[in-house]
């Protein structure tokens, strides 16, 4: 995670490049935005795993 020293520049502005520096910052809702599909899949994954192990375990 980073600090809010961290994420300000000099004037105290947030820099708006998310590319910039030595890392990568973007932020949750951004990604999930951009990659609704990988949500999705997510959910699919669990709902399908939930399922298995209901089998499995007999729950």
């Amino acid at each position: 995670m980073s600090t809010v020293i961290d994420m300000a520049t000099e004037d105290g502005q947030r820099s708006r490049d998310p590319l910039e520096g030595e890392r990568i910052e973007l932020e949750e809702d951004e990604l999930r935005r951009v990659s609704p599909h990988v949500v999705l899949l997510g959910r699919v994954k669990s709902r399908l795993d939930a399922f298995a192990r209901r089998l499995a375990y007999g729950k």
